[in-house]
């Protein structure tokens, strides 16, 4: 009988080469003393010969064989992909690269090994790998992170090489890994193993990138993440991730393009504006904008509702923005006339910045639970940088709900700005630590002295905004209170009749402060 000296938590089966043995283990030392395995403190474990097989009692997830689905013909090509033209693009120069092989074989050029897809979730990435499979008539191997992600050491490592070993044996092909940031981020080592076990699997990852040659083997491997910046330097490096493409929320003409889609065969209106599909989608992904048509149509085709109208869609897309309860909300006129207030302080601070988005909505009526009423503005997607003036407006715009219940209710306010303030704060924060937007330069982030500057730059900056609200609203008194009594009456004022309510208020009550709005 042999004695092996091992530190387990549990009953273990190990497959030999020659023969099958079983560890039973009740070892209670720490699993970091489990690492080094040659205590002599430990409990002793028996070796048995069985006549039987381990993989009689193994789970079925120990078993590899199933794991990969091949798609030997993925039948999607670029021509399934709404917009996103300069991507595929960029994609369809590495196709050309496959199918030129010989020549840049001929030069001692490296063709590409793998590319990784980052960006917010919902837009595609994985169709995109799916199409570029098929564009360059690959096999398609898909796979998730959360698939190597194991406690025990050695298991995820194992399915990195099946995945790799089954390509091989179906190459061309494309291995497409996709939430890469789970078995991809920066290496620490937790105490419970998790962290070995992703350690040996990314390490197993980099390995095998390594080893295929590209001259030789026809496979390319493509990666999906939305967190880039978590991931390990040593998988960015070139020669294995060459390129890294941002796939980002659709622009207009992508949202276009993605909308001419999701609507064929839907029952829509035909009366409906492109335009106004693709201004009422802005900020979306594209699945949500999938999401958008289907949940209408099924909403309506339930409620015999044929064909579906714009304000269907904008119904759908407002229970995205603020949720949706059947429970009926129990709100008195007073509270009604509160909210009204409110929201048309924030609508009027917005159209006295020519810098912020025009609003198209402005409601007291929600189908959210918490949500009692909203002003909604144009989303541009286009828009990647943000300057001073700009984000001061902002903090103005969140201020006017606010200043405009302190200035019809006498300091009495609610509660109701809670959201506001936060956001306030936050973008005031961002302004003095991050941008260096503040009358005074603060740099150094060491002294209490620091921290003391840089809150008296951030409470400057929401209080310049606050008395600049004050001062343009106690202008503007008779407008606040028209535009209000404008909204309780219609509970919900869409983007065609809110600029002429705007102007009928400016009429009776004439005022120079909206540069956004053609004089009276």
């Amino acid at each position: 009988m042999k004695i092996q000296y091992l530190s387990l938590h549990a009953l273990i089966w190990f497959y030999c080469v020659n023969s099958y043995h079983m560890f039973d283990n009740f070892s209670h030392f720490s699993h970091a003393q489990s690492k080094n395995g040659t205590k002599k403190n430990f409990i002793e474990t028996i070796l048995i010969p069985l006549p039987f097989k381990p993989e009689q009692f193994m789970s079925p997830n120990d078993d590899f064989s199933d794991t990969f689905h091949v798609k030997s013909k993925p039948d999607k090509t670029f021509q399934d992909i709404g917009g996103y033209k300069d991507i595929k693009d960029e994609l369809l120069q590495l196709r050309d690269i496959f199918d030129k092989k010989e020549i840049y074989k001929e030069y001692r050029l490296r063709t590409p090994r793998g590319i990784l897809l980052e960006g917010p979730p919902g837009n595609g990435k994985t169709l995109m790998a799916k199409c570029f499979a098929g564009e360059c008539d690959f096999s398609f191997i898909a796979s998730s992170g959360s698939e190597f992600n194991e406690k025990y050491v050695g298991v995820g490592a194992a399915r990195m090489r099946k995945l790799f070993e089954t390509a091989r044996k179906n190459q061309p092909a494309v291995i497409f890994i996709d939430e890469l940031d789970v078995i991809g981020s920066k290496r620490v080592i937790s105490e419970d193993g998790g962290g070995s076990e992703k350690y040996q699997t990314l390490n197993q990852l980099l390995v095998l990138m390594d080893g295929f040659d590209s001259a030789k083997d026809d496979i390319f491997v493509i990666g999906a993440t939305n967190r880039k910046d978590v991931l390990d330097e040593a998988l960015l490096r070139s020669g294995r991730f060459d390129k890294t493409i941002h796939v980002p929320n659709p622009d207009a003409e992508t949202r276009r393009e993605i909308i001419r889609i999701h609507s064929r065969y839907k029952p829509l209106d035909p009366a409906i504006d492109m335009e106004d599909m693709v201004e009422l989608t802005g900020g979306l992904s594209g699945a949500d904008i999938e999401n958008l048509f289907n949940e209408a149509c099924l909403k309506n085709i339930r409620e015999n509702k044929i064909p579906v109208r714009l304000s269907d869609l904008e119904n759908i897309r407002e229970r995205f923005l603020v949720g949706y309860t059947v429970r009926k909300k129990n709100i008195n006129l007073e509270m009604h006339e509160r909210i009204a207030h409110h929201e048309v302080g924030h609508l009027l601070v917005a159209m006295a910045c020519p810098e912020h988005e025009k609003p198209t909505k402005i409601t007291i009526q929600t189908p959210g639970e918490t949500t009692l009423g909203y002003t909604q503005f144009m989303i541009k997607n286009e828009v990647f940088l943000f300057n001073k003036t700009y984000l001061f407006a902002k903090i103005k715009t969140l201020l006017g709900g606010l200043v405009a219940e302190k200035i019809m209710y006498d300091d009495n306010i609610s509660s109701g700005a809670i959201d506001d303030l936060e956001r306030v704060k936050k973008i005031a924060s961002d302004m003095v630590l991050k941008y260096h937007m503040s009358t005074k330069d603060v740099y150094a982030h060491h002294s209490e002295e620091y921290k003391r500057c840089a809150d008296q730059q951030i409470q400057k900056l929401i209080l310049d905004a606050k008395q600049s609200v004050t001062q343009l609203l106690s202008a503007n008194k008779k407008l606040l209170c028209f535009l209000s009594k404008e909204l309780l009456e219609h509970k919900t004022i869409e983007k065609k009749n809110l600029l002429k309510t705007i102007e009928r208020g400016l009429l009776q009550h004439p005022s120079n402060d909206f540069p956004n709005l053609p004089p009276q």
